[in-house]
């Protein structure tokens, strides 16, 4: 879809001199592709990744980018709980869940150049999981939920 701005993160990582990934299909794939093909960078389109293979490229990612402006973003947060930092657009709610310097960067003026700056800055961010990762846990969440609701509800 355009609003994921995917032409972005080719543009992007062709700027700052890095392969790109791009995984999954929609209408914009043959654009995307056509980009790829005139990147300057090895750019790859997935059509259609298991949810292993999904797995293995947050896992081998040198970043993930996320450069939508959506109101939360979960492939961020599924990208940083496999080990990848990210790097994310400032608006919207996936800049609210990246420990900025922790587990990724969060870009903040709305162009091109400022998600290639954070690819070329994102060695300055450790990679693997991390603390801000594991609280969101199904565990930690489970508990919070039964903190909130009272540890009787549930329990028939």
């Amino acid at each position: 879809m355009p609003y994921k701005r995917l032409d972005w993160v080719i543009r992007a990582a062709d700027l700052a001199g890095v392969p790109a990934v791009i995984a999954g299909s929609g209408p914009e794939e043959g654009r995307l592709r056509q980009l790829a093909d005139e990147a300057t960078v090895p750019v790859h389109v997935l059509a259609r990744p298991s949810d292993a293979l999904l797995y293995a490229l947050y896992q081998q990612a040198h970043v993930y980018v996320f450069p939508a402006v959506e109101d939360f973003g979960i492939m961020p947060v599924e990208a940083r709980a496999a080990g990848a930092r990210v790097v994310v657009n400032a608006l919207g709610g996936a800049g609210e869940t990246v420990a900025e310097g922790v587990d990724g960067l969060c870009f903040r003026e709305d162009r091109v150049e400022a998600v290639a700056e954070c690819i070329a800055a994102i060695d300055g961010v450790p990679k693997g999981r991390n603390e801000a990762v594991a609280a969101l846990s199904s565990e930690n969440f489970q508990q919070h939920i039964r903190d909130w609701v009272g540890e009787g509800i549930g329990t028939a």
